[in-house]
């Protein structure tokens, strides 16, 4: 699963930046990375404000300077992080332009030059949400799947391609946690460890809720000759952990168990 993790402070900032003054501005965050399940998943640690005079506008839109290119770069070098992209377009859904999709691959093959073995990532910020692809070095490129705010609060801000119409199910909760809400909540990650009467409740109820995307966490394998079991809340009984994965239509387990 490709992620992007943003802390309260540096959104605070790189929003002000974007949001404060008509226009498109730029900037870039610095992030330490890995891969899991050979995706990158980014963990932002400070942000690059790019300023006005380091942009350049014509016929196509806007673009970074020479001189911006370059002090973004050193700024990636000295501190050893992975660079991600940012420039804002508001609106519900946000999408790069022909003018970005035509500079990504050129830009990505001179990132991947300045600095080698690193992925980079390039986002594009709506009114509330955030889209984004990751390119790496092997050629390899893909949606960003999560881009969340880590604060006070969580908060899921990624733009898919799956905005379709939320259940009717969902409807007497929408006033309570509105459009936005709802398919933010069906768009994050949840990890559930064990699955014994807290845990097998805990997933029914979020599942209820409109979660949707579960890393279900417990032991697979035979403890001391016995056959893991544990408590399905419809059945009110012991059941085999991987078939209650299985079973459960409306839950999207990314593996049915993990070995503990």
């Amino acid at each position: 699963m490709s992620a992007v993790r943003i802390p309260q402070t540096v959104w605070t900032s790189l929003h002000e930046h974007l949001f404060s003054r008509p226009g498109e501005h730029f900037a870039f965050m610095l992030a330490r990375w890995t891969y899991s399940m050979g995706r990158p998943v980014f963990m932002v640690q400070d942000a690059v404000l790019v300023p006005d005079e380091r942009v350049e506008v014509d016929r196509s839109g806007w673009t970074l300077t020479p001189e911006g290119v370059v002090d973004v770069i050193n700024a990636a070098v000295h501190s050893g992080s992975v660079l991600i992209e940012v420039h804002n377009h508001g609106g519900d859904e946000p999408r790069f332009s022909r003018t970005d999709l035509a500079m990504l691959p050129e830009f990505s093959s001179y990132t991947f030059d300045s600095l080698p073995e690193r992925p980079y990532a390039a986002t594009v910020w709506g009114d509330s949400t955030v889209y984004g692809e990751f390119f790496l070095p092997n050629g390899e490129s893909g949606m960003l799947s999560s881009i969340t705010v880590i604060g006070h609060r969580l908060r899921q801000l990624v733009s898919r391609d799956d905005s379709s119409p939320v259940p009717v199910t969902f409807d007497r909760q929408l006033p309570w946690f509105t459009l936005e809400g709802q398919r933010g909540l069906g768009r994050l990650r949840v990890a559930i460890v064990g699955l014994g009467g807290t845990g097998s409740q805990v997933a029914q109820n979020l599942t209820f809720l409109g979660a949707r995307d579960f890393v279900v966490v417990a032991p697979c394998q035979p403890l001391l000759g016995t056959r893991p079991t544990r408590r399905r809340p419809s059945l009110g009984g012991p059941v085999d952990v991987a078939q209650a994965c299985k079973q459960s239509g409306r839950v999207r387990a990314v593996r049915d168990c993990l070995v503990g």
